[in-house]
């Protein structure tokens, strides 16, 4: 079977993401010095990560761009966004009992990881970016990380994690409004990434009835499932 790829778009820290991406030599010396890290960064083969940054926003900073976004959706919409996630009551229809649901809050910049080849290059992802604009979201960079992974603690060898982080805007500019996709949509954004990269797509939600796991919670699995595999053995 071939390599499998998919990915899962969440409310971007546009801080951290910034940093990891960019490989900041000041989150690096904190990353390696940190008792929690979950993941090794190869700085010897950093030099083979790959960014691209849409020129629409050439020259802007993630934090500098989510500020631009709020006062486009304050002129827009004429209040300021409810960024915090929030929860309510609402009626099940099943059951017909209260239950407290959240609502997630305005989320203009989003971040979404997906598995790649050791051959994959920036100009795969061409159809997925244009896949994306007709759907009202705009890629704002590709980062291709070849330099993440961890030390087998038996081998002594390296596994490596190579992926693609993928930064967008969810902002309609005429509007304020965030994109919507239903889960057709979605479904559909998973079928085209896999195109894209010539991989195969990763199996539904709906089929595995697994959540999607965020970067930081697939690492923190591989390395699980690293040490269970040496106490077994």
């Amino acid at each position: 079977m071939g390599q499998k790829t998919g990915i899962n778009f969440e409310r971007c820290n546009v801080v951290s993401a910034e940093l990891h991406n960019t490989r900041n030599a000041a989150y690096m010396a904190a990353v390696n010095s940190s008792p929690k890290k979950k993941y090794s960064i190869f700085e010897d083969e950093t030099k083979n990560n790959v960014s691209w940054v849409n020129p629409l926003y050439k020259g802007k900073t993630l934090p500098k761009l989510l500020d631009e976004l709020r006062e486009i959706y304050k002129k827009k919409v004429g209040q300021a966004p409810q960024e915090n996630d929030r929860t309510r009551q609402v009626k099940d229809k099943k059951t017909g009992m209260m239950k407290e649901v959240t609502v997630a809050g305005w989320s203009p910049i989003r971040e979404g990881v997906c598995p790649i080849k050791p051959d994959t290059k920036i100009e795969d992802f061409l159809p997925f970016i244009e896949w994306m604009r007709e759907h009202g979201i705009e890629v704002i960079r590709i980062d291709i990380h070849r330099d993440e992974g961890y030390t087998d603690l038996l081998t002594n060898l390296r596994n490596y994690n190579e992926h693609a982080h993928i930064t967008a805007d969810w902002v309609n500019h005429d509007t304020g409004k965030t994109a919507k996709l239903d889960k057709l949509d979605s479904s559909e954004m998973q079928t085209q990434i896999a195109l894209a990269l010539g991989m195969e797509r990763g199996e539904s939600k709906t089929t595995t009835g697994r959540d999607h796991l965020s970067a930081d919670r697939q690492r923190a699995k591989a390395q699980a499932e690293q040490y269970r595999s040496i106490k077994e053995k």
